[in-house]
């Protein structure tokens, strides 16, 4: 699964469709440093990840977390 997302990171980056890429829960399926490394790769082919999640988790590098809370205030860290 994770050769896919790096193949179709180089297809759009290389074509320029779009520069955002947006996933859903990436953390169930990927450890911490796998997902370092997949963020670092997207930096390189300057194209962005959105992953969505349920829940707080450890911040890792390469990485910008925004908390929504139930009063839709968002919080930055």
């Amino acid at each position: 699964m994770l050769t896919s997302i790096y193949r179709f990171i180089d297809i759009v980056s290389e074509l320029n469709i779009c520069k955002l890429f947006i996933f859903i829960n990436l953390r169930n399926l990927f450890d911490n440093k796998t997902l370092e490394e997949l963020f670092k790769y997207a930096i390189y082919k300057d194209v962005f990840i959105l992953n969505i999640e349920n829940g707080s988790c450890v911040k890792i590098k390469y990485e910008k977390k925004m908390i929504i809370d139930h009063d839709l205030i968002d919080y930055l860290y």
